[in-house]
């Protein structure tokens, strides 16, 4: 199934023999096309949200996840310390997000973000504004809880061998 919404490609792919369905977006398609479904991502999440980025310059962003903490959502971020800007981190930690440095001397290139263990926002794109709006980037939304599990043990992984 194809369909465009609004200047946004999406692709999906649902059947009944599975309940995986795939949304996704070209980021260049439309400028802040990912950053805006990133932000639908997070607002829709109701118990938990567990992300690993790369790097983080999109405001609205760390302001979405400092709105899921104040809806009562348990928000879990590592990073890589050498790409997030402390003024990201300040509004995390003043916001109540729990926040590691990933503790890997390699870098952390991850991208993704796993909503109420059933949602996964996953892709090349990178939580910055010259991804959001200057670079050829795609982000995959994935509703299925099959998959957020396995996105949900390389996030503990991550945690667990990360900085606090």
């Amino acid at each position: 199934m194809l369909w465009i919404a609004g200047s946004l490609l999406s692709v999906g792919c649902e059947t009944e023999e599975t309940t995986t369905r795939t949304d996704t977006f070209f980021c260049q398609t439309d400028l802040g096309s990912c950053g805006e479904v990133l932000v639908s991502v997070i607002a829709g999440a109701t118990n938990t949200i567990e992300g690993a980025i790369y790097s983080l310059t999109l405001t609205e962003v760390a302001e979405a996840l400092v709105s899921a903490v104040d809806r009562g959502v348990q928000v879990w971020i590592v990073y890589e310390s050498d790409q997030v800007k402390d003024d990201m981190i300040d509004i995390l930690q003043k916001g109540g997000v729990f926040l590691r440095a990933d503790g890997n001397s390699a870098a952390m290139h991850h991208k993704f973000l796993v909503a109420d263990g059933k949602v996964v926002a996953n892709g090349s794109f990178n939580w910055t504004n010259n991804a959001n709006y200057n670079n050829d980037e795609n982000l995959q939304v994935i509703y299925s809880s099959d998959i957020a599990s396995l996105f949900s043990v390389e996030f503990l992984r991550l945690w667990e061998a990360a900085v606090q």
